[in-house]
């Protein structure tokens, strides 16, 4: 009695090299021959998203993004320091807008800890009043 193999033969799509897999492989994804052609996809894949960055974008909003969108964009791209840029004392820090207005501009934001953001922004006052 011969027993059976269950391989199959599978082309793969970077470089379209034959190569055979255990039939369960390819039920479970497998499409590469090679760890090096997965690799070489991904790194497609990176230009593909940097060439719609920002407002390339379609779903790009600029300044009519809400609030945590345009805290999450301005994190990505101001530095955060070690110290509060206020008293240069504390972490943890906060991102705080200056002219409160919201914008992608990063020379108004800063980094502060969080008793100079509500001194700032007057949250400590109404916070103590209460």
């Amino acid at each position: 009695m011969k027993k059976k193999i269950n391989k199959i033969t599978l082309k793969c799509p970077t470089c379209k090299t034959l190569f055979k897999v255990w039939k369960y492989e390819s039920g479970r994804g497998r499409k590469f021959c090679s760890k090096k052609c997965v690799r070489l996809t991904d790194k497609d894949k990176k230009n593909k998203s940097i060439a719609k960055l920002g407002n390339k974008n379609p779903m790009w909003k600029g300044n009519k993004a809400g609030l945590d969108a345009i805290h999450i964009w301005i994190r990505k791209r101001l530095p955060k320091p070690k110290k509060c840029q206020n008293c240069k004392i504390v972490p943890p820090l906060d991102l705080a807008n200056i002219s409160q207005n919201y914008k992608r501009i990063l020379s108004d934001w800063e980094w502060l800890c969080r008793k100079c953001h509500m001194i700032k922004d007057g949250r400590l006052k109404k916070f103590l009043n209460k």
